[in-house]
């Protein structure tokens, strides 16, 4: 059995890779500007931009997840994939214009024509953003469709334990879920001794704990 954390850095383009570099410009307009918003802006921004991170990150990651699955498949492996995100989007530092937009709205003078600069700015940067990737959906298509791959993630209207049973019989050769609704409670591990497994992570949960169990879902 083997247990997998792939690395962004091996698959990204340049242009997926320039999008951390034009966050930062967000950001950079969060710092000049922010004090005009709200007292609060710069925690929450914070927030949202380790959020939008983490999301980016994750999927980066796909297509050399889909590549150590399918290697996995060809030495006749079944392969558990874990992701924290399923539908992938720049919602998270959309958040951080509509705040400066907002501001804008409420403002006069100049203020306001400086927080509407900044929105404009920001809005200008968001929309220079590669597209991001639907990471489970890719996933899902590039490795069988629904008839080959198990889904446990609330995107997907399945029963988990019908999943699960898919899964463990064989009958379904690849299982993708989320951390949150398959990383904890549901087995994944190899019970009869002829059908080693693969599990791949994406991204792992935040604390020790949590961790620790997704760890232990197809490692017993």
């Amino acid at each position: 059995d083997t247990f997998t954390t792939v690395d962004a850095a091996q698959t990204a383009s340049a242009e997926q890779m320039e999008a951390f570099h034009k966050l930062g410009q967000i950001m950079d307009l969060v710092h000049a500007h922010g004090g005009l918003v709200d007292k609060n802006v710069y925690g929450v921004a914070a927030m949202m931009e380790s959020s939008w991170h983490r999301q980016w990150y994750e999927s980066l990651k796909v297509p050399q997840a889909i590549e150590i699955a399918k290697q996995a498949l060809a030495e006749g492996k079944q392969v558990a994939l874990f992701t924290s995100y399923v539908n992938n989007s720049h919602n998270h530092i959309t958040a951080i214009q509509n705040m400066f937009q907002k501001a804008a709205d409420k403002a006069d003078g100049p203020q306001k024509a400086q927080l509407q600069s900044a929105a404009n700015e920001i809005g200008t940067i968001i929309e220079s953003l590669p597209d991001p990737a639907k990471s489970v959906q890719r996933m899902v298509e590039e490795l069988g469709g629904p008839e080959m791959v198990s889904q446990i993630h609330g995107g997907a209207n399945t029963n988990p334990v019908d999943e699960q049973k898919a899964y463990q019989s064989g009958q379904k050769k690849i299982m993708i879920g989320s951390v949150d609704k398959a990383g904890t409670g549901l087995s994944f591990h190899d019970t009869t001794g002829d059908a080693p497994r693969v599990q791949i992570n994406l991204s792992t949960p935040w604390g020790s704990n949590g961790f620790l169990q997704l760890e232990g879902r197809s490692h017993r």
